[in-house]
């Protein structure tokens, strides 16, 4: 079985490739560990923003530029904090400059991180149904979204192959990182290898219309469910 579970809103999404008749998982690598009260930006830190942010094209307009060959103590807290034009150090910096600073460094971290890319032949199938469950008022208030959860439950016929596994970086200035290229079986104990069945949870909505773009591309999967499979 294989279930993965996201650390925040969009890290695992869901994608129908209507061409090679595919359903496509990807996979953000980033997850936050950085904690805002405890923030304090170092001169990597700064960087790594300066750098990244505008994915390797040329950097932003910043009067403050780093000189790689200027020798600095890279984990030393940053004595500049650059927002626009202006430069304070940090001891001058507001919370807001702050909070800012932290956006970007966690924005650089997501592009620096790689997108692991899942796929999975729809006519590798043997069976698919999509189940709800309406959260009771008990598990509202623990949480739950109020609107109905979907389980769409995923046969398949044999476990993935070695190719259906990939990752390049999410956004990098170099051309060789931003192609997808084939890697080992990237999910928790390299199960997807071996796993028969997939379990996907969300609204039931949002299944339910991913169900339905799938049957429309693919009369395999329209004759699975027409049978109860």
């Amino acid at each position: 079985k294989l279930v993965l579970s996201s650390a925040y809103g969009h890290q695992f999404n869901l994608r129908l490739d209507v061409y090679r008749r595919m359903l496509v998982y990807d996979c953000v690598e980033f997850v936050p560990s950085l904690q805002l009260g405890d923030f304090h930006p170092t001169n990597k830190d700064m960087r790594d923003i300066d750098k990244t942010l505008d994915c390797g094209m040329g950097g932003r307009d910043d009067p403050f530029d780093f000189d790689e060959d200027e020798e600095e103590d890279l984990d030393a807290p940053a004595e500049i904090i650059v927002k626009g034009k202006k430069a304070k150090t940090a001891a001058e910096t507001t919370e807001q400059q702050k909070t800012e600073v932290y956006a970007e460094l966690t924005a650089a971290r997501v592009m620096q991180s790689r997108l692991f890319r899942l796929r999975l032949s729809l006519e590798n199938l043997k069976g698919i149904r999509l189940l709800e469950h309406t959260p009771s008022e008990a598990e509202h208030f623990a949480g739950l979204s109020s609107k109905g959860i979907g389980v769409l439950i995923l046969d398949l016929c044999t476990p993935l192959p070695s190719e259906a596994f990939a990752s390049r970086h999410v956004c990098s200035g170099l051309q060789a990182h931003d192609r997808f290229k084939t890697i080992p079986d990237w999910t928790p104990q390299k199960v997807a290898s071996t796993a028969s069945r997939h379990y996907l949870i969300g609204e039931h909505d949002e299944l339910q219309n991913v169900l339905g773009a799938i049957v429309k591309v693919s009369p395999h999967v329209l004759g699975l469910l027409g049978s109860g499979q």
